[in-house]
């Protein structure tokens, strides 16, 4: 839910979601607190939630193109570019781990995560300084890091 709202307003200007369904976000006929493919009528290749799964996917898809492009199929088509926002919180997912862990051993490319560090979530206060144990993390597997503090 860190993402949807910055999500939805991008898809506004766009033109692919409607001035009624951000005023009614979170609510009845709202736009997603989890964007879905079923659900808004944005584009959003894979419909999310909290366990952080919508983020593996990206990387996991990333590595599925990867393989398609070197078995020579559908090499006239351009490479798709993986992009997931989540939330710090949702780095407390196991899978976030794994998908990290299995991309260094395939060497993972064509993948952007941005990380929303607001130190928010349902249950609990993000423990302060623990965005330079993700940027290890990330660092550590390869990852090019690049760190935007309050916005700039």
């Amino acid at each position: 839910p860190h993402a949807s709202p910055v999500f939805h307003a991008i898809q506004y200007l766009f033109g692919k979601q409607t001035l009624e369904q951000l005023q009614n976000f979170r609510g009845y006929r709202g736009a997603q607190s989890y964007p879905s493919r079923t659900k808004d009528i944005d584009d959003v290749d894979f419909s999310t939630g909290s366990v952080g799964l919508g983020v593996a996917q990206t990387l996991f898809s990333s590595l599925v193109q990867d393989y398609v492009r070197a078995k020579g199929w559908n090499a006239d088509r351009p490479e798709g570019r993986m992009v997931a926002l989540l939330g710090d919180a949702e780095m407390d997912e196991g899978n976030i781990f794994e998908a990290v862990l299995e991309g260094w051993k395939h060497g993972l490319r064509n993948t952007w995560w941005v990380v929303d560090y607001n130190r928010q979530s349902l249950d609990a206060v993000v423990r302060e300084g623990l965005w330079q144990r993700f940027e290890s993390l990330f660092r550590n597997f390869g990852w090019e890091v690049v760190i935007l503090k309050h916005g700039t």
